[in-house]
């Protein structure tokens, strides 16, 4: 994403490039696109379909802020704001345009338009990667992506005979990447450089780092070793020492260690010869496998390396220390935070994880 930042966003015209530099005079051929002229649609022009999808991924990313800055670059009203503009831009500004030039003497010329493929995407990627909405199955999903400077914003949902209403509310800017958070209360939470930020409620879900609210968590190293290739087996196999992962992406993965050594990330040799080891007792067959790299991760685990779901103390939620059942609990971490927050009584399955079976530390 860094690469496409540098190379094919273009302030000055407010586009996305495709690609560049375009394709004129090549020794070879790349197929039908060297039949336009340079600048003109998939030669080296915004080729929309293509921008969106890279304002998607910055989204997805967590970036709500630049997505939304290039949303706002494609978006054709910011093309025609000034007469100056209309006459650059030439078609009109209230559908979106498949393309847009980059040629010599038509920078910023708008290409075809009415073109519904384009104009779906940019409501999928405003809707779904921004704003957030998403429906998979029968169920709704809010994850907002939105500016950090937007107090929130609304949705209208029509389904079947029913209008529903969504509110996303944001009164004090959402907290971004990189921001240390020094403490929490049940309605707030402190930042390294002083600042307070208020919550309607706080939870506190950071992993092997929750230790910071003074809950019983500790970092527990991981490492793993990932291969390619095709093996006979198509579950998973565990073992005391070892499990093996065939994924239908033709990858394995062998994991995993589990090693008190704080936060440090270390990949070692020791560790992969372990891993190694031991997956070939259980499957002699991965010798023969692509190995791709080794990782070293941390998990969050409590004293009896149980997870710590519920209220900790003054009003404030923790939903950590799945030690190595992170991706197994999910499902009743989700349902148990969601009731919690909703002022409902948990899942009794989620009973035997309650906070109060350690002392404040």
């Amino acid at each position: 994403m860094k690469s496409l930042e540098k190379y094919l966003v273009r302030e000055d015209a407010r586009l996305i490039m495709l690609l560049t530099p375009a394709f004129d005079r090549t020794e070879k051929d790349p197929g039908y696109i060297k039949g336009y002229l340079p600048g003109v649609r998939e030669n080296g022009a915004q080729y929309t379909h293509a921008a969106l999808w890279a304002v998607l991924a910055i989204a997805l990313q967590g970036n709500g802020n630049r997505a939304f800055e290039l949303y706002q670059m494609i978006n054709p009203l910011t093309h025609a704001r000034t007469p100056e503009e209309v006459e650059a831009y030439k078609v009109e500004p209230y559908v979106v345009a498949a393309d847009v030039y980059t040629a010599e003497g038509q920078l910023g010329r708008g290409g075809w338009t009415w073109y519904t493929g384009s104009a779906s995407w940019m409501y999928r990627v405003g809707l779904e990667g921004i704003l957030g909405f998403t429906k998979r199955g029968d169920r709704l999903f809010i994850e907002p992506r939105a500016p950090t400077s937007w107090a929130g914003y609304t949705i209208e949902y029509r389904y079947g005979t029913s209008v529903y209403v969504i509110e996303v509310k944001n009164p004090t800017g959402l907290l971004s990447e990189g921001v240390e958070v020094t403490g929490v209360t049940r309605d707030s939470a402190t930042l390294a450089n002083g600042e307070t930020i208020a919550a309607g409620r706080v939870v506190v879900a950071a992993g092997a780092w929750s230790g910071f609210a003074g809950v019983p968590v500790r970092p527990v190293k991981g490492q793993v070793v990932r291969m390619r290739g095709e093996l006979p087996a198509e579950r998973m196999i565990r073992t005391e020492h070892v499990y093996v992962v065939p994924r239908r992406s033709g990858e394995v993965v062998l994991g995993a260690t589990v090693e008190e050594r704080g936060f440090d990330t270390t990949v070692t040799a020791g560790a992969a010869h372990e891993l190694l080891r031991e997956g070939y007792r259980v499957l002699p067959e991965i010798a023969e496998l692509e190995l791709v790299d080794v990782s070293a991760g941390l998990r969050p685990g409590s004293p009896d390396n149980g997870p710590l779901l519920g209220e900790w103390e003054d009003g404030v939620l923790v939903a950590t220390g799945h030690f190595r059942n992170g991706i197994l609990l999910a499902p009743i971490t989700a349902e148990t935070v969601a009731a919690l927050l909703a002022g409902e009584s948990p899942p009794s399955e989620s009973l035997p994880f309650t906070p109060e079976r350690f002392a404040r530390v």
